[in-house]
């Protein structure tokens, strides 16, 4: 089979660690509507599968009923993504290592495949000086859908001209996993991010890493068997 050649990641819970912006501004939302704050934990556990149902989940584990909640999405989203764009850079930060691993990996194309919306995705790498890295980024608020859905890391193939067994996606989630199973691209996962590490390990993994430091030789590993 072909070298690899494209490196796809997740973001957050992948190369950035970005719960407490995440949580402090579910939470800012929450006060709005004079409710109380849910543990950061709580809020972590929502994320994944994009804004709306991060404030969804969010506002049922503070006591609305799932009709109450779809009525008040609107606003809440709307309030949300303004404040999260003010301060989604609070306390996020990239994971130890990440940065010098796309460093080391810089002979390889790299793309960014996140649910998260473009501004926040755009704010974040580029307040972490990282933005250039990234020959393509796929956010959740865009035409190609949102991760498990494959559209948007075919996309990202197409544009880096890289066959599913040419590219990598890495990521924390099992949303992750799916999306590289269904596009046939193998997977890595990152086991210290925000995704279940159980749920991941029970649908079935054949490469993992726990920290940043560990990726040249499993990526290594990863080659030689493909």
């Amino acid at each position: 089979m072909p070298a690899i050649k494209s490196l796809i990641f997740d973001l957050d819970g992948t190369l950035i660690d970005s719960r407490l912006d995440l949580a402090h501004s579910v939470n800012a939302v929450l006060n709005m509507l004079d409710r109380e704050s849910l543990p950061v934990e709580t809020v972590i556990s929502f994320v994944g599968d994009g804004a709306e149902d991060l404030l969804r989940r969010s506002l049922q584990a503070a006591g609305h009923s799932l009709q109450e909640a779809n009525e008040l999405l609107p606003q809440t989203l709307k309030r949300f993504l303004e404040y999260y764009l003010d301060h989604c850079l609070d306390y996020t930060q990239p994971y130890p290592d990440a940065i010098s691993m796309l460093e080391k990996f810089s002979g390889y194309k790299q793309a960014i495949l996140t649910n998260k919306p473009m501004a926040h995705t755009v704010k974040i790498l580029e307040g972490l000086g990282i933005k250039d890295r990234f020959e393509v980024i796929v956010p959740g608020d865009g035409p190609l859908g949102k991760k498990p859905d494959p559209t948007g890391l075919g996309y990202i193939l197409s544009t880096l001209k890289a066959a599913p067994d040419e590219a990598v996606l890495i990521g924390d989630s099992l949303q992750d996993l799916k999306t590289a199973k269904a596009a046939g691209c193998p997977f890595i996962a990152f086991l210290s991010g925000l995704g279940d590490r159980k749920t991941l390990e029970a649908a079935g993994i054949d490469f993992a890493i726990q920290e940043w430091n560990e990726f040249p030789g499993v990526f290594a590993k990863m080659e030689s068997k493909t």
